[in-house]
């Protein structure tokens, strides 16, 4: 018998779906705070977006970083459909800035 979500369980994988659900026997994710978690949980999924250039917590908010030359709506709307199926009561932020590059040494 199929599960009712088995392809959204396999998307994000068994430890990070136990997370979301709260069952889990890691003390670390267990203590990790609400918005750390879902910043885990989002993130490699988000950064595989064009123009998603960045995924941070400044303030404790999960703040999705957008190249200039790609904002749009539809990248806004995008983010936020991937933000909510993991978390549909979850408020995102957004930054508008260009790529983020490694500095020179």
């Amino acid at each position: 018998m199929r599960a009712k979500n088995s392809s959204f369980f396999l998307w994000l994988g068994a430890r990070a779906f136990a997370v979301l659900r709260g069952v889990t026997n890691n003390p670390a994710d267990r203590a990790m705070p609400d918005v750390m978690k879902l910043k885990r949980l989002v993130s490699s999924r988000l950064l595989q977006i064009p123009g998603v250039s960045g995924v941070g917590l400044p303030g404790d908010r999960l703040t999705v970083y957008l190249d200039h030359d790609y904002d749009s709506d539809r990248l806004r709307s995008e983010v936020r459909a991937v933000v909510r199926s993991i978390a549909p009561s979850a408020e995102v932020a957004f930054l508008v800035r260009g790529p983020f590059r490694a500095q020179p040494a």
